[in-house]
Order: C-alpha cells, then sequence, then structure tokens
C-alpha cells in the first residue's frame, strides 16, 4: 500500500499541484471547458458533443468488469 500512496500522491501532484489527493478523490464537476464531468484524480471526462473521444465511460466498463464476480459475468 506504501507504493500506492507514493505513486498516487506524485501523480496527483503533477495533475493538480498539490500533495494532498485525498481531497479528490470524490471530485466529479462540470469545469465549463465543453469536455462534460470531469472526474476524481485522473480527471476523466464523460463527454460532450465537444469532446469526441471521453475516458470516463471506458473508465465506468473497466471498473465493473473488474468488480463483477466471474459467475455474474457468464
Amino acid at each position: 500500500m506504501k507504493y500506492y500512496t507514493i505513486l498516487t500522491t506524485l501523480f496527483y501532484k503533477s495533475e493538480q499541484g498539490s500533495l494532498d489527493w485525498t481531497k479528490s478523490y470524490g471530485y466529479c464537476d462540470n469545469i465549463d471547458d465543453d469536455r462534460g464531468y470531469t472526474l476524481a484524480i485522473l480527471g476523466a471526462t464523460t463527454g460532450s458533443p465537444n469532446d469526441t473521444d471521453p475516458d470516463a465511460p471506458t473508465l465506468f466498463k473497466v471498473f465493473d468488469a473488474a468488480s463483477t464476480p466471474q459467475s455474474k459475468v457468464n
């Protein structure tokens, strides 16, 4: 867990300019950048007519697949 915390802190510092990544863990807001809603630490976006390649829908699908027990997938 120690390495996860270090890597998350470094990534967040480069994205947000802060070392306190826990502040934005559950973040979701429309920051009026024409890319829909911006989510969490990674800054994934939900998409809008001006954002033809949103990354949040893919992130949701991957998370759901990883969170679903294999017996429910088949």
